[in-house]
């Protein structure tokens, strides 16, 4: 049965499916940037969907998604670069347990985010030998292929309108439940223990020691890819708040850094977690900015490395 208000279904689809439809409509976004317009792109996790305030740059494009690794912040920018070398520069934005982090080999992970998201849009699911099939109409039965494809055309030009992940079809907010209480007005001992947490779940990711091994060489090849194409490569660490960053091991700040010093090219690596000048209103919750710290981590990017 078809629906007879195609706004509200063009609406619903893009709610539902949002995270799909910002990757791709990034990518396609990326994919039409004139030759030598000198756009900046920008990959990571979600430390770079909220620790990035695009505007800040003349023409930045956002390839980031929530729990992306290295294989796939790789995987977007060869996409988004195919024959073509627009970009002047390219941020490789991460948390420190990116360094041992993939998401195929998690079970809960890739029927998150493989599935739903990577496996569509691009057909490949890296260690994940037999990935699961997403439909994504399959919440909307009963609707032509004519309407479907006016749907996810309307839905991505909106995206790509936006330009930004936050927007009117996505409001910012913390990634935990503070019971109805901002990062801000929780107690110091309500922020520890939410701290403590978050950073013991992203330790214990250092038992992948096969996959620490293999994202340094997913970074050779990624800083090798941009040089060829005559992009700068810039590794970013964004801050974290205090509390949290104080109960990460060292041993997995040592990883990164470790990751970065293997790589044989040129590469600027910025970790804003030494000496940093962010302060706890900065942040949302206990690893990611608020839309203030966002705009502030841009500002410093873009003016050492260029708009």
């Amino acid at each position: 049965m078809e629906v007879g208000n195609n706004t509200q279904l063009y609406e619903r689809f893009l709610k539902r499916k949002y995270d799909y439809l910002w990757l791709k409509s990034m990518v396609e976004k990326a994919q039409m940037v004139p030759d030598h317009a000198k756009a900046t792109l920008l990959t990571g996790s979600s430390h770079a969907l909220n620790g990035v305030k695009e505007t800040v740059w003349t023409n930045a494009i956002n390839c980031s998604m929530h729990s992306q690794d290295l294989y796939y912040d790789f995987l977007c920018a060869r996409t988004a670069m195919e024959g073509t070398s627009q970009f002047q520069r390219c941020f490789i934005i991460f948390g420190y347990y990116i360094a041992y982090q993939d998401l195929s080999l998690s079970q809960g992970l890739r029927a998150q985010m493989v599935a739903p998201i990577y496996y569509p849009i691009f057909g490949d699911a890296h260690h994940w030998e037999t990935p699961e099939t997403v439909d994504i109409w399959k919440e909307f039965e009963g609707i032509s292929e004519e309407t479907r494809e006016a749907c996810e055309a309307w839905a991505r030009q909106m995206i790509r309108e936006e330009a930004t992940y936050y927007s009117r079809f996505r409001r910012r907010r913390p990634f935990f439940d503070f019971g109805g209480l901002s990062w801000q007005e929780l107690s110091k001992e309500e922020q520890d223990q939410y701290a403590r947490k978050r950073a013991d779940s992203h330790n214990s990711i250092m038992k992948h020691t096969d996959s620490f091994y293999e994202n340094r060489q997913i970074l050779k090849d990624y800083v090798h890819f941009l040089h060829l194409r005559e992009v700068m490569p810039i590794v970013v660490i964004p801050p974290f708040s205090p509390v949290y960053n104080g109960y990460v091991e060292k041993e997995l700040k040592t990883s990164v850094t470790e990751m970065v010093d293997a790589v044989p090219e040129e590469v600027a690596f910025v970790d804003f977690n030494k000496d940093s000048v962010f302060e706890n209103t900065d942040f949302m919750d206990t690893d990611h900015l608020n839309e203030q710290g966002a705009e502030k981590m841009s500002r410093i990017l873009a003016e050492r490395f260029g708009r």
